[in-house]
């Protein structure tokens, strides 16, 4: 599917849609153009010297957002190491607009389309992937609240909402085909993957892994974190670092607990199959996956075993 309207919508509110365009604070000689070793505008270079040229000025900027859809250093080197995007490819208008579609499927663009995750959940899960789409309703993030039409990230000196909830819900529920948005804060279900559903238990996955990146900034937040301490070794990523590795699952698993809800598995069945498709997504998704069996283990010993099966919350 295109989802040209909210792409178009995102590109505008991003980037006031710029190709080209970098994190606003990064100062003229500093620019890909201006660069010495690159001496191109942004989307004249390939995604491998867009990783080098972000990771050359890492240090010394509080953002390396690049493009038309503001994509950070650690998300595109994320896509190049899982295969979804090739180094070599062109960091032109059509592959970043390619680039943003798979962010948008990783936050369940799927899922969303097939009518299993309802369009102000998945238009939530745009605004954590883009700090100028705004939340759609009220949410408790880090014991405040956060009111509907803010940034997720308001409040951090960086970010803020340059869309209204109305305009992401029409866009969304434009391109998707539906009749009418959702009215603004309408209750929320999400159903627990049925365990015959493969196609579920991958969007499952991809869920808890993108909320783990919202956990202290997550992956991406850790990587740099500890990137940035292992370049002095000659190390450039997370994976050459033990300690990155089991940081990464304690994330993992700490989203998995706080993002549960009612994706609660409802058999053993269930989690085997979530683990077996978590392990092609490394150790964030395994975190999750472990936390998946916890939580499993404690409805049952806290609620009927019917209860378990129907979904029911009742006590003993």
């Amino acid at each position: 599917m295109a989802m040209e309207r909210t792409l178009r919508l995102i590109r505008q509110a991003e980037s006031a849609g710029d190709y080209d365009a970098m994190f606003g604070r990064i100062a003229s000689a500093d620019l890909p153009q201006n660069a010495p070793g690159f001496g191109k505008r942004l989307s004249e270079l390939t995604v491998e010297q867009v990783l080098a040229y972000q990771d050359s000025i890492d240090a010394r900027y509080p953002s390396e957002a690049a493009g038309a859809y503001q994509v950070m250093e650690d998300t595109l080197r994320e896509l190049v190491e899982r295969k979804k995007v090739s180094p070599q490819a062109a960091f032109d208008a059509a592959n970043q607009d390619r680039i943003a579609l798979i962010l948008m499927r990783r936050r369940g663009l799927s899922r969303c389309a097939s009518g299993r995750m309802d369009p102000a959940d998945f238009c939530l899960e745009l605004a954590k992937e883009w700090a100028s789409l705004p939340v759609v309703r009220d949410i408790r993030k880090g014991g405040r609240t956060v009111p509907a039409g803010a940034s997720y990230y308001a409040g951090d000196g960086l970010n803020k909402s340059l869309v209204s909830p109305e305009e992401l819900l029409d866009a969304v529920t434009s391109d998707l085909g539906l009749a009418s948005p959702p009215r603004i804060g309408a209750p929320v279900h999400r159903p627990a993957p049925a365990p015959d559903d493969q196609e579920s238990l991958a969007d499952w996955v991809r869920g808890a892994e993108a909320h783990a990146a919202d956990l202290l900034g997550g992956s991406a937040g850790i990587n740099k974190l500890i990137r940035r301490q292992l370049k002095a070794r000659g190390s450039r990523t997370i994976k050459a670092s033990g300690l990155g590795a089991a940081l990464s699952g304690l994330i993992g698993g700490g989203a998995g607990l706080t993002w549960l809800g009612n994706l609660v598995p409802q058999d053993w069945e269930s989690v085997a199959r979530i683990v077996e498709v978590a392990r092609e997504h490394g150790p964030l998704a395994l975190g999750a996956a472990a936390f998946a069996a916890l939580a499993l283990f404690l409805r049952i010993a806290f609620f009927r075993a019917d209860d378990v099966r129907t979904g029911k919350h009742t006590g003993r």
